[in-house]
């Protein structure tokens, strides 16, 4: 299988590239802020400098980058996996406009026991609907993004199984609150190490 890979020169990229290589996938090439080669993999700034003849796109780079990403394999016909995080509405518009276009398969994190969870938490949430739920991650502190796309899910998710808005979740608290809201799932992120 050809594929190429968008976000090449992140820690998940390089990632991709070691395990594509063991697995036997063809690298045709990579998508990152500057044309440069990895690995004897040309690496190209912008989408349209790649080549054609590719049987997937990966996509683990950024908001930005996964929109270009994602017009440009609805323009030619190739399917996208993407794990990008930090997506805002208008972002997410452009995935779903994709995919009425190529296979697409976009999740904020590719771990079954994440997914896993996100079901879990989501039971729990709306079996339990007096339970106060604060979410707390933790994380190394190269961390683009706070909090987490993970994190993020995991809180809209149990957000939907209660019937909640997005406006429910709470980014922190700070200074003299009252009492908590019942209606409302705390998220915490915190960068060390």
């Amino acid at each position: 299988m050809k594929i190429i890979i968008n976000g090449i020169l992140g820690r998940m990229g390089k990632a991709i590239v070691k395990l594509a290589k063991q697995e036997g996938f063809t690298i045709v090439a990579g998508v990152d802020k500057e044309d440069t080669i990895l690995d004897e993999i040309p690496v190209k700034n912008l989408p349209d400098k790649l080549p054609k003849g590719i049987d997937c796109a990966l996509d683990f780079s950024s908001p930005e980058g996964t929109v270009a990403i994602a017009e440009w394999c609805a323009k030619n016909g190739i399917p996208l996996v993407s794990g990008t995080t930090g997506l805002n509405d208008k972002q997410r518009e452009v995935l779903r406009s994709a995919s009425k276009k190529i296979p697409l398969f976009y999740a904020t994190n590719m771990s079954l026991s994440v997914a896993l969870l996100g079901k879990f938490a989501s039971i729990y949430a709306s079996a339990n609907p007096d339970a106060d739920i604060e979410i707390v991650e933790y994380h190394h502190r190269h961390k683009a993004d706070a909090p987490s796309g993970t994190a993020l899910t995991l809180a809209e998710k149990i957000a939907q199984a209660r019937g909640l808005g997005k406006d429910s979740i709470i980014f922190g608290r700070h200074g003299k609150t009252g009492e908590r809201p019942r209606k409302q799932i705390g998220l915490h992120a915190v960068r060390a190490g």
